[in-house]
């Protein structure tokens, strides 16, 4: 049976939702043969030609635009390899073109926050109210919430106020003026409470980071981060990004078709979901995790790796990492918590537009890196089963058969469906109206069977659809996140209004029609 871990991780994410945590993978048919990984239980890892096939498949199944993977084993380059288009002009995906990160992001914050641990200009137990008086104003709720409470998410800060950087009408934009809004929020439970995933904690870490270092958080970044690690296309600027050649973020429209759609992007979410980079780069960060020498002194790392909190049962959280046992080396990811499992370090990651993926296991010296320009939509597992699958695949035990729920799988033909349903509804009333029926069924039919389906369009649209996706129906960041879905939402909504007033008008003509004196019994 699959753990739920597996399913919350995707679900956190910092897209939202978003929001709805990012799927794909693609792995490269290279021309030697694939040394075993190094794993230490009898399983068959897949081979190179395994690996291609498998990712081809997804990839078809997916519809990605464009996919960059890299797999280490036993901390060396197995894999490598690019698929697809950058962009509409078919400008080819390498391994050195950049991806926007999403919530991968956090862990080049949360290193550049152990840094300055490192250089003795932090601590762990250091508060918000003692860094950045001018910001929590004196009153913050949480003043007294610790460096650590943010890095693992336990602040007490919503998850919701943390989707305001994909808000397509933001109210502020930069890291201390969204740091202002967000410390006068109120908060969701104690500090140091529980474990809530919200984007908001990375946003005032970099507010902390360019306060303390006197830096913009690009700058600091790249002297605390990028500089050491000797990465060469990581950064948190859009138009050095875009000059580099960024990959253009694509949507899957209503299931059918994926076209390249801009998304939310704004200077304040650099810290929790918008620094980019390559899957070279990326690369370089999992093997200086894994143990190769780096500008970074391996205590750091370790403290960055080290769990800050417990998520639920089976995992917990470090600085910008999901940590747990490696299931995936049983079978159907049986006995999740057996004790001889190796630990892995994971983190999903998904803009509006893009999804990333990492992951490492130090005892095996195993490396993923997957990158690729599409978004989620309405499906938000598809990170998780895909990854999965990919772990599976990789060192060759047998995944749970995956399961998509009824309602997500139908979700594009709902979308499409449920709008036309409305309209025929609506001119079949304007119809009515227009030719009025002798008898009373046929006078009172299209109100009566209209009025039944827009009730249950409108259910749909205001309590199902905002149920599943965990956003209210007027919150920006969820429009903007699966406009398909916000389409469809809004013309259902509009043609209800159009038969509730053709219904307001089709009653009214019944009434003044009526003789006075004359039941409609008579008169039929």
């Amino acid at each position: 049976m699959r753990s739920p871990a597996r399913h919350n991780v995707s679900r956190r994410r910092g897209l939202r939702r978003r929001v709805f945590a990012a799927a794909l993978a693609g792995l490269v048919l290279t021309s030697f043969a694939a040394p075993s990984l190094a794993v230490d239980r009898s399983t068959s890892p897949a081979t190179a030609a395994e690996l291609d096939s498998f990712v081809q498949q997804q990839r078809s199944d997916l519809g990605l635009p464009g996919v960059a993977v890299v797999v280490l084993s036993k901390n060396v380059v197995m894999f490598e390899g690019a698929y697809g288009s950058a962009g509409p002009a078919g400008r080819p995906v390498t391994i050195n073109t950049p991806f926007a990160l999403g919530s991968t992001s956090k862990q080049f914050t949360a290193l550049a926050v152990q840094q300055l641990i490192v250089q003795r200009r932090v601590t762990l137990v250091d508060t918000v109210g003692a860094l950045l008086p001018e910001l929590s104003g004196g009153s913050s709720p949480f003043a007294g919430v610790t460096i650590a409470q943010l890095l693992s998410h336990t602040s007490g800060i919503s998850t919701h106020e943390g989707d305001e950087e994909f808000n397509p009408w933001p109210s502020v934009t930069s890291i201390d003026d969204e740091t202002r809004r967000v410390l006068q929020s109120q908060p969701v439970g104690p500090a140091g409470a529980d474990f809530e995933y919200s984007n908001a904690n990375y946003t005032i870490l970099g507010a902390i980071i360019d306060h303390i270092t006197g830096l913009s958080f690009e700058d600091a970044l790249q002297t605390l981060v990028v500089v050491p690690l000797r990465l060469t296309s990581t950064t948190s600027d859009e138009r050095v990004a875009q000059s580099r050649g960024l990959a253009d973020g694509y949507y899957p429209w209503f299931g059918a078709f994926s076209t390249a759609t801009p998304g939310a992007w704004w200077p304040m979410g650099a810290p929790s979901a918008f620094i980019t980079s390559t899957a070279t780069d990326l690369t370089r960060v999992l093997q200086a995790q894994l143990g190769a020498s780096s500008g970074i002194d391996a205590s750091t790392l370790e403290a960055s790796r080290t769990p800050l909190t417990r998520v639920d049962q089976y995992s917990q959280y470090a600085s910008g990492w999901y940590v747990r046992p490696f299931w995936e080396l049983h079978d159907n990811d049986e006995n999740g918590l057996d004790p001889s499992l190796p630990t892995l370090w994971e983190h999903p990651g998904s803009t509006e537009r893009s999804m990333s993926y990492l992951a490492f296991a130090p005892s095996m010296g195993l490396g993923v890196v997957v990158l690729s320009n599409y978004a989620l939509g309405t499906d938000q597992d598809k990170l998780s089963r895909f990854t999965t699958a990919l772990l599976h695949k990789i060192v060759g035990t047998t995944d749970s058969p995956a399961s998509v729920d009824a309602l997500t799988s139908a979700a594009p033909l709902l979308m499409v469906a449920l709008p036309i349903v409305q309209l025929l509804m609506f001119g079949w009333l304007v119809f009515a109206l227009a030719r009025p029926r002798p008898s009373r069924v046929g006078r009172w039919m299209p109100l009566l069977v209209g009025g039944f389906v827009t009730i249950a369009t409108v259910f749909i649209a205001v309590v199902v659809v905002p149920g599943r996706t965990g956003a209210s129906l007027f919150e920006p960041s969820w429009w903007n996140s699966t406009p398909d879905l916000a389409v469809s939402v809004g013309v259902v909504l509009l043609f209800a209004v159009g038969w509730v007033v053709a219904f307001a008008v089709a009653l009214l003509k019944r009434l003044v029609r009526r003789p006075s004196g004359v039941s409609d019994a008579v008169r039929s």
